[in-house]
């Protein structure tokens, strides 16, 4: 099992104007895979032009019952 999950999403420009790219995840199983961004909460990655840290959090509206799917398992 690895540390994290890679993640499958474009380049963005970071503050100083470096191009900031290699997104990562422990949102998922983190066996080093590459996933899309649909069920992650965050991930992040590094400048490495200035030394920024760049985190994508993502923006959740307040979850009411509706928005879960109930399960129940028999014994």
């Amino acid at each position: 099992m690895g540390m994290f999950d890679y993640v499958d999403a474009p380049p963005v420009k970071c503050k100083c104007g470096g191009i900031v790219s290699g997104w990562q995840t422990k949102d998922l199983s983190c066996e080093m895979k590459t996933v899309p961004i649909d069920n992650l909460l965050h991930f992040y990655s590094y400048c490495y032009d200035c030394g920024t840290w760049v985190q994508f959090d993502r923006k959740l509206p307040k979850a009411t019952i509706e928005d879960f799917e109930l399960h129940i398992e028999d014994e």
